[in-house]
């Protein structure tokens, strides 16, 4: 197994590999799961046991944007504002890893900032492009200290961790929950609102990558 591999399911959902080393050893996990036991020879194959089940896929982006179990519905507003509700749409395609601000998040920032950034087709796009990551990544590979490319190009987040190990985005966002498996990628919902430097008002620190 490589780092990075795509597995095929039996019923079409893609498995991606990572292979992580650290001082303990070499780890190997499919998607969030951890293999415990690998290469177990079977008369019809091999079994690999891991630490928890695979999420299924629980529909495309949009669909999880919308899931009002995640309140994080107010981000599809830019989403949308982008023109990105299609690309965001697919079952089949590119897979993206989104980080997905709170309801919470946005209604605790300037509104009429916001508002500047929705009513602007560009600058939504901008913004969009800026909580996603081409590609999927899981969070057992979002660790700092390092950066994530964007869809926004030439524009990275910022990965530190706090005093608890935690990774932080930018200083300053948490990751919520995560690894939410959509059919076009992942979903991750973080604590705070991911700003571009330019689109960064004057004042706003610590959340501008």
């Amino acid at each position: 197994l490589l780092n990075h591999e795509v597995i095929s399911s039996l019923n079409g959902h893609s498995i991606r590999v990572y292979v992580r080393n650290s001082m303990a050893g070499q780890s190997t996990y499919f998607n969030q799961a951890k293999v415990v036991i690998s290469e177990l020879q079977a008369s019809n194959g091999v079994l690999y046991l891991i630490d928890e089940v695979l999420n299924m896929p629980e529909g495309t982006i949009d669909d999880i944007l919308l899931n009002p179990d995640y309140n994080i519905n107010s981000f599809m507003d830019f989403v949308k504002s982008a023109g990105l509700t299609q690309v965001f749409n697919r079952t089949t395609g590119n897979r993206y890893t989104m980080f997905v601000p709170t309801n919470q998040a946005l209604a605790s920032m300037d509104q009429g900032f916001l508002t500047q950034i929705k009513n602007n087709r560009i600058n939504a796009r901008h913004l969009v492009d800026y909580h996603v990551h081409p590609g999927t990544l899981h969070a057992k590979s979002i660790v700092g200290p390092g950066r994530l490319s964007t869809m926004y190009r030439g524009h990275y987040i910022n990965l530190s961790q706090d005093s608890n190990n935690n990774t932080l985005l930018n200083n300053v966002a948490s990751v919520v929950q995560a690894d939410i498996e959509a059919e076009d990628g992942v979903v991750h919902i973080i604590s705070h609102v991911l700003i571009p430097s330019t689109l960064s008002p004057t004042g706003i620190g610590g959340i501008v990558g």
